[in-house]
């Protein structure tokens, strides 16, 4: 059974708005004369495009022992039996004896984020650092 958790929609839709914004500032620009601000519509093509992008594409899938976590240019797979997954300040964070990387839970989908949570229970590793009390 494979399990797909989305990247956040909410925040998508604000950068596809930044990028739209950004595509207008930089149309208008050109209209003005040469200005700085034109190289507001590369970048606002790029948001546009990384909103395209993300629109329907899993940013974590897992697939038995397997784990694959979404970046802009690639996808970070790992075997989870062997790694260590660690939970710290809304981040889990997976390390393997090659890589490490981090699956960050404010770009997750808020309503699949207890479904994430149940299925890296198992591999969760209890941090060892003592709580620190303050008087």
């Amino acid at each position: 059974m494979a399990l797909r958790f989305s990247y956040n929609q909410s925040h998508s839709k604000r950068l596809l708005t930044i990028g739209l914004l950004q595509i207008l500032l930089g149309t208008a620009a050109l209209f003005t004369g040469p200005s700085i601000l034109t190289y507001f519509l590369g970048i606002g093509a790029f948001y546009v495009f990384d909103y395209f992008y993300k629109r329907n594409r899993p940013y974590v899938s897992m697939e038995g022992e397997r784990i694959a976590v979404d970046q802009f240019f690639r996808v970070k797979t790992a075997n989870i039996g062997e790694a260590s997954v660690t939970y710290f300040a809304g981040d889990y964070k997976i390390t393997t004896p090659d890589a490490v990387f981090v699956i960050n839970t404010n770009l997750l989908d808020p309503n699949s984020l207890p479904e994430l949570k149940a299925a890296l229970a198992p591999y969760l590793i209890e941090s060892t650092q003592k709580k620190q009390t303050y008087v």
